[in-house]
């Protein structure tokens, strides 16, 4: 059957997402984060109506928690209220974040809302009285789903006695991808083995098109980037279907951007290197607001005086930008002095004897020992800078190297003390 129709296909709205382990005392950027994933699906159903789509469809972890707060689940509704209001029908499936054992509120979702159960089903959408798209989804009922629930899609895909353009709606990992947890695993070997036209899928925060056609296999991402990490391009897809070929239209709905931004720094001064970096975050954020996190590094001889004076340096470019459009949220030192570490391993001294230890240290338990009583003398503001931030796991390698670095300060600074 010759198919045309029009469609939105988002996912991992993770509405009212807290984006803890971010310091932001200004009030008005802290509001832009606060609001930010419920501007962007208000971009969304905006953009459903303003083109007319046919029907939209949500690949699952609409809330970020499966304790839903009632402001968002309250504001969800009003959405799909709105999509009612103008005949658009919208199709949807919860995921590891919001499985359906997690706590609701008792409401009921207008009749143009479909939320797929944990049973594998299909809804069909008729039009002039054909049968115009099978749309199959699943919901998680708890946040593990470890089960290949592509092949159950795949099944009742089969069972459909029309020639309607299929859907499976799935919150899925395709090929092990590394960067998300591995739920409803499948592979693209699985999706193509199938009669679904197009697999609408959700769970990984980039936006990616695995396949084009036959079938069509789409990841749309998150609309809004939720940490340091998350920091692609952020927003949905239109796909027009023509005779059952689909094209992709991008939309960009982010509010703001995160920045993880590495810099090899020369033997200019400090003001040089606050004016490089202002300079950069003026640069980036020149269209939506920004959070920078930078990782200064190189072999420098302002490598004590950076380390010593971090804090400062981040006081003075917050001061001297304005937080409402490019906010700094910290930078990492992780230059080395401009002095060979060979040399001075190769010292017969107490430095080169703790270089060398430093230097064999293995991932052991005996290593995590000795780096925390060397690190129990220093300050706590120090030893948070070590760990790891939002986004991020934590490197034992980088501990150990950043653990070596404070030890090298520390002994040079003395050196000369009696």
């Amino acid at each position: 059957m010759n198919t045309n129709f029009k469609f939105i296909h988002c996912a991992d709205l993770h509405l009212d997402a807290p984006f803890n382990g971010i310091n932001i005392s200004n009030q008005k950027f802290l509001q832009i984060l606060r609001k930010s994933t419920f501007l962007a699906f208000d971009k969304i159903i905006k953009t459903a109506i303003s083109q007319k789509v046919d029907f939209m469809l949500i690949s699952g972890d609409i809330f970020n928690s499966s304790e839903k707060s009632l402001y968002a689940q309250l504001s969800f509704l009003k959405q799909m209220v709105v999509l009612k209001k103008n005949n658009i029908p919208c199709f949807l499936i919860h995921g590891n974040h919001d499985p359906l054992n997690g706590w609701e509120i008792e409401t009921n979702f207008p009749q143009n809302v479909h939320r797929f159960s944990s049973n594998v089903s299909c809804e069909t959408i008729i039009k002039n009285g054909e049968a115009l798209v099978n749309i199959i989804g699943y919901s998680y009922p708890k946040r593990e789903v470890t089960k290949n629930i592509s092949l159950d899609i795949s099944k009742i895909a089969r069972m459909q006695n029309n020639e309607a353009f299929t859907i499976g709606l799935l919150h899925c990992n395709v090929g092990k991808n590394t960067t998300t947890e591995n739920y409803a695993p499948c592979s693209l070997a699985d999706l193509n083995d199938s009669t679904v036209d197009y697999w609408a899928l959700g769970h990984v925060h980039t936006m990616n098109i695995l396949q084009h056609e036959t079938p069509a296999i789409v990841y749309p991402g998150n609309p809004q980037g939720l940490h340091i990490n998350d920091n692609t391009k952020k927003g949905f897809y239109i796909v027009n279907v023509h005779n059952n070929k689909p094209e992709f239209d991008f939309i960009k709905t982010a509010q703001f951007r995160w920045f993880n931004v590495t810099m090899i720094i020369d033997d200019s001064s400090i003001q040089d290197l606050i004016e490089t970096l202002k300079l950069k975050m003026y640069s980036e954020s020149f269209d939506i607001p920004g959070i920078f996190r930078f990782h200064i590094e190189g072999q420098t001889n302002l490598h004590n005086e950076l380390r010593k004076n971090v804090k400062e340096i981040e006081k003075i470019l917050r001061e001297e930008t304005d937080e409402e459009q490019c906010f700094l949220e910290s930078i990492l030192i992780n230059t080395k002095p401009l002095i060979s570490m060979e040399e001075l391993s190769d010292r017969h001294d107490f430095i080169g004897i703790f270089l060398k230890k430093m230097n064999e240290l293995s991932y052991e338990k005996e290593s995590v020992t000795f780096v925390s009583d060397l690190l129990s003398d220093f300050s706590a503001i120090n030893l948070l800078n070590i760990l790891p931030k939002r986004g991020e796991k934590l490197n034992w390698e980088s501990v150990i190297e950043e653990a070596k670095m404070f030890g090298l300060d520390y002994l040079m600074e003395n050196e000369h003390e009696t």
